[in-house]
């Protein structure tokens, strides 16, 4: 009789995203940063994260390829309901907006709002870890062989 031998290294399921409904950033700005939970779409969103907090001072363009943030999605993926920020590309698709790290934690940037800006998931995942140094609107200080 042959053993079938063990897959070792699964990856664990990915729950689906459910989404509850959506609504329009004009209706969400205001609330964004507020230290407590709202009631939207009959859903308690926590809106004082520091992602939903990149958007409102950092802006919801994304700034490799300028999608433009749309709309906000309330969404739950295994967890508690939260705020997505959507937009669409040049054809038409729906991309999701993210909050990224300039420098990333991995390379000793901060987690801080400083070292954050709004990229669409397309340009995060394309761009990975790396740091494009001359894109960096950071003060002299954090660049790459800087002296003071």
């Amino acid at each position: 009789m042959h053993r079938r031998k063990k897959k070792k290294n699964r990856k664990p399921k990915r729950e689906p995203v459910y989404r509850y409904g959506v609504a329009s950033i004009q209706e969400i700005m205001p609330f964004l940063g507020m230290p407590r939970k709202l009631r939207i779409l009959n859903q308690r969103v926590e809106v004082s994260s520091e992602r939903l907090l990149t958007y409102k001072y950092k802006g919801m363009v994304c700034e490799y390829c300028g999608v433009r943030g749309a709309f906000f999605a309330v969404e739950r993926n295994g967890g508690p309901p939260h705020l997505n920020l959507y937009g669409y590309n040049k054809h038409g698709y729906e991309v999701l907006l993210t909050s990224d790290h300039i420098i990333p934690r991995s390379k000793g940037g901060p987690d801080s709002i400083s070292n954050r800006r709004c990229l669409c998931t397309i340009c995060n995942r394309d761009r990975g870890c790396t740091i494009r140094w001359e894109q960096l609107s950071l003060p002299l200080v954090w660049r790459k062989g800087a002296s003071l």
